[in-house]
């Protein structure tokens, strides 16, 4: 049970090989790194990965390992590659990048549900694996949860950064325990008392309390 997966995006300013030296003494075991170049460039990039992929049996994939544009780049690296190798940013929009197979798998960064559904109708008939990543809170890992779990080759991961907010608009009051995470998919029991309660944003509800508050001095000053 827990988190199968972590995103780190890759920096020049930092040594890759100590950084992942550390990740791999404490990661447990099938836990899984997604590298993401974000376009860095690197020296010898493809020797790097070769070696990282290697050296470390955490690294899980790699993504955005090209210029958007070098396209032929990416599928030759796919060819090569011993990871997967995922393509989030889509110069023509996961159109012929996917007919044309450049990737292991697509990311589609924050798009909107009407995009993502159009979209995976595109990646079913190509057979492509696909992911969703949209950054938000619980709300938003439920809306991607369910896209992901209707879209027919939505089998990859999926990415929100839900678990590092500290506010949310949700509310989970759990009585026991509810929910375990296999492999990036969420198994709840559904009679075990799992209950969200919608809350109003953080501003709005110190508002709101505020008001609350000024009421009941108020009639507490009028019984007076």
């Amino acid at each position: 049970a827990g988190f199968t997966w972590m995103k780190y995006h890759l920096s020049p300013f930092f040594n890759v090989f100590d950084q992942m030296d550390a990740i791999q003494a404490v990661a447990p075991k099938d836990f899984q790194i997604h590298l993401d170049f974000t376009f860095t460039p690197l020296e010898n990039h493809v020797g790097m990965c070769d070696q990282l992929a290697e050296r470390y049996p955490c690294v899980g994939c790699f993504e955005d390992s090209f210029e958007q544009v070098s396209l032929d780049k990416y599928k030759e690296f796919k060819l090569r590659a011993k990871k997967p190798v995922v393509l989030h940013h889509a110069p023509m929009g996961f159109t012929t990048e996917v007919s044309m197979g450049v990737a292991d798998i697509y990311m589609m960064g924050h798009s909107p549900i009407g995009k993502a559904v159009q979209a995976s109708g595109h990646f079913a008939a190509c057979h492509a694996p696909f992911m969703l990543q949209n950054v938000g809170g619980a709300i938003t890992l439920s809306m991607v949860s369910h896209m992901m779990s209707a879209f027919p080759t939505a089998t990859f991961k999926c990415h929100t950064d839900c678990e590092v907010y500290k506010y949310d608009v949700v509310h989970e009051v759990r009585t026991t325990t509810t929910s375990v995470l296999v492999r990036g998919h969420a198994y709840v029991n559904v009679d075990a008392g799992w209950q969200p309660e919608s809350r109003p944003p953080r501003a709005r509800r110190h508002r709101q309390q505020a008001g609350r508050q000024a009421g009941v001095q108020g009639s507490q000053t009028t019984h007076h």
